[in-house]
């Protein structure tokens, strides 16, 4: 007997931690423990008071938190949890001190505030079997609504230990830049050359005395905030 994980590890009690912070660095952290996986499938411990801001400016109240899993920013509405039908009309969404937008990469978290271009963040979280060469398999929790485990729900406990040694739980980071007047481009050193084409021998000389490494959020944050600086 299969168990939807999906239905019942993403019941919207949500009341689980966050995700370890060292999840949020490089683009992409594996684990191997099954509570922390859970754990981590919400951004917040819980559905916490927000606001949706429209491309309109209307402005919308609501309980929300963001899905890992699903890669999904879902609502509490009418007792259910639920989904944005019309994303596209979100400029964006601010819960706590955290700002979200809206494009076609999904949502993306906003890092860095300065006055050029900006950082942002998409963050997801897959499972994965461990094949018999030591490979990654298929993921069995990709982001639809159609994932499962290879157990049974009445076994749960049981078989924690072994789900744990031969699964692998990851975090996958996507980065992306954004000026005030550009749209959401992964974050790439050609894209950033494209966007400081004003500052290129300084980009230049910047990377030629520091380690950059794309996959790596500390570095490329320590890189915009660097041309911010320059370019004001």
């Amino acid at each position: 007997m299969k168990f939807f994980l999906f239905f019942s590890l993403l019941g919207i009690s949500a009341l689980q931690s966050n995700a370890q912070e060292d999840s949020t660095v490089n683009k992409i952290s594996y684990r191997q423990n099954l509570n922390e996986f859970v754990n981590s499938i919400f951004m917040y411990p819980e559905f916490t008071n927000g606001i949706i801001i429209l491309k309109d400016k209307s402005i919308i109240g609501a309980r929300l938190n963001y899905n890992r899993v699903l890669s999904q920013m879902l609502f509490i509405g009418r007792g259910k949890t639920l989904a944005f039908a019309n994303p596209d009309a979100i400029e964006s969404i601010i819960i706590s001190n955290d700002t979200f937008n809206y494009c076609d990469f999904g949502y993306l978290k906003k890092l860095t505030h300065l006055s050029g271009v900006n950082l942002y963040t998409k963050q997801t979280l897959g499972y994965y079997v461990r094949a018999k060469q030591e490979t990654f398999g298929t993921p069995v929790i990709n982001y639809g609504n159609s994932a499962e485990l290879p157990y049974g729900s009445n076994d749960l406990s049981r078989k924690d230990g072994e789900l744990e040694s031969n699964s692998i739980f990851r975090f996958n980071n996507d980065f992306f830049i954004k000026g005030s007047s550009s749209k959401f481009l992964p974050a790439t050193k050609s894209n950033i050359y494209d966007l400081f084409r004003d500052q290129e021998s300084e980009l230049n000389e910047y990377l030629q005395h520091h380690e950059v490494n794309f996959d790596h959020i500390n570095q490329v944050e320590k890189l915009l905030e660097y041309l911010d600086g320059i370019s004001n």
